[in-house]
């Protein structure tokens, strides 16, 4: 009966203090039965308001304990789905030598775990500029990962200024500001076959592409055609 009592008191006491499910309650409520082992086992008697504040106490680190958890799940949980979102990433680089030579592109598609999946290369017509010649590469690439159906990739060059004229067309907010460059068609072009297909874009610094440059020089050397490996 007195048992029984506690019991009543503890839930109440709780319930005031935070309102637990029956569940928690009686979770702790068990967990309390080391107060009575000590008086059947070691003959001393802990007061009840002892016992219940210890309790709450525990359940209080047990909640906070849980919060913490769940804050390292959330965290966990949005790493987890920004790798299932980009399933791939593409290195693109372009060769420039001057305006009245022809140019060479590449570019290597990889898995997110980094194993090579297929690579292109192609000498180009002569461009005005390196930035246009990178430009081309970038569209090239973009174009033929579609036409595989390739989907949620995430596109990286060492072009800055290119990456940021990118991301000023994908933000809707700066939409109005947008530059006109002499490769705004490109852009466009680059825009227009990502749509849909989950293709995102940064920079990268030049030394993450040695692979890709090499390819590009390579078709620019060779006046090569292009070409499609599969690794």
């Amino acid at each position: 009966a007195r048992g029984c009592k506690i019991y009543s008191e503890y839930k109440t006491k709780l319930n005031n203090v935070s309102g637990y499910s029956n569940m928690e309650l009686h979770k702790y409520w068990r967990d309390g039965d080391c107060g009575r082992n000590n008086l059947i086992f070691q003959q001393r008697r802990e007061h009840i308001v002892k016992v219940i504040h210890d309790a709450i106490r525990d359940l209080n680190q047990w909640e906070e304990a849980i919060t913490k958890m769940g804050k390292k799940g959330e965290r966990r949980d949005k790493h987890m789905n920004i790798k299932r979102i980009t399933q791939y990433y593409c290195l693109v680089d372009a060769s420039w030598k001057n305006d009245k030579e022809v140019a060479g592109v590449g570019w290597s598609l990889h898995s997110i775990q980094g194993s090579r999946q297929l690579q292109g290369s192609s000498s180009i017509r002569p461009t005005n500029t390196p930035r246009e010649a990178e430009a081309e590469a970038l569209r090239m690439a973009v174009r033929q990962l579609r036409a595989l159906a390739y989907k949620n990739v995430h596109f990286k060059s060492d072009c800055k200024s290119l990456m940021d004229e990118l991301a000023q067309h994908t933000n809707a907010a700066s939409i109005v500001k947008v530059r006109n460059t002499e490769n705004t068609s490109m852009i466009q072009d680059i825009l227009n076959a990502s749509k849909g297909n989950g293709f995102t874009f940064s920079y990268v610094a030049r030394c993450n592409l040695m692979l890709v440059d090499e390819l590009a020089k390579k078709a620019r050397g060779t006046n090569q055609n292009y070409v499609i490996s599969w690794r």
